[in-house]
């Protein structure tokens, strides 16, 4: 719990000061393509994960390290899909 609140917070404060302090440094890390990529596609796995996991829970359920990573595959997937064709103007 101390790590939580005690340690975390003043952390993540001083990462948006930081972020907000105008450092083109900074700017030009977090403007990579590939970071601007992962951030664009983190929502649309965020709305697909819940409906894929539901659905293949069942199917996956009991086989462990791999039913989790055809799950994660499926989701990954169909967010790459869902960013690149509905997404994507």
């Amino acid at each position: 719990m101390l790590l939580q609140h005690g340690v975390q917070a003043p952390l993540f404060a001083l990462a948006l000061l930081a972020l907000a302090s105008g450092d083109r440094t900074i700017a030009s890390i977090f403007s990579a393509k590939w970071l601007v990529v992962l951030g664009e596609a983190s929502y649309a796995l965020y709305l697909i994960h819940f409906p894929v996991g539901t659905i293949m829970r069942r199917r996956v359920e009991g086989h462990g390290l791999a039913g989790f990573l055809v799950d994660a595959a499926v989701c990954i997937g169909l967010r790459g899909a869902r960013l690149y064709w509905l997404e994507t103007p």
